[in-house]
């Protein structure tokens, strides 16, 4: 799930807080507008209740969501 990029990934929310959002049933998944870096959005809750937009891309060969950025709704 992680790559070179989790230091920028990183600047607003931590790892922690950024998977809570990915793996929570109750988040909502989106795609990302057109041109973006990120091809989805997940807009959620921490565990801690912070509410987070967390963008990132989706590969859908390997299932897998690689954060390229996070922040707080």
């Amino acid at each position: 799930m992680w790559n070179g990029n989790t230091p920028y990934a990183t600047r607003r929310a931590s790892v922690a807080e950024i998977e809570d959002v990915l793996c929570d049933f109750r988040s909502v998944f989106r795609r990302n507008l057109p041109g973006r870096a990120a091809t989805h959005l997940a807009t959620g809750r921490t565990s801690a209740g912070r509410p987070l937009v967390v963008a990132f891309i989706y590969e859908a060969e390997t299932r897998t969501a690689k954060p390229i950025n996070a922040w707080e709704k």
